[in-house]
């Protein structure tokens, strides 16, 4: 799937989307958690795919660690994808 495509839908993406993804895929995540994650998405989008590790980690100590884990566990699932 060509970047760009995906980074046009993530700079589209509402925090409601986001929500609603949450609760579709059963994942529990605080306020906080949820605020800092789709600001970080939004921030980042353009570069996440020059170093994703990068900008995942400076998600470390910003959010819960169980969060941080399924964040990790997702990209792991899809990064062949990219």
């Amino acid at each position: 799937m060509p970047k760009s495509f995906i980074i046009s839908y993530v700079k589209k993406l509402s925090k409601n989307d986001f929500i609603k993804y949450i609760k579709k895929n059963n994942i529990e995540a605080s306020n906080n958690d949820i605020d800092t994650v789709y600001l970080y998405m939004q921030k980042y989008c353009d570069v996440f795919f020059d170093n994703p590790l990068f900008y995942i980690n400076k998600l470390k100590g910003n959010i819960s660690d169980n969060s941080y884990n399924i964040i990790l566990s997702l990209y792991n699932e899809y990064k062949n994808y990219l």
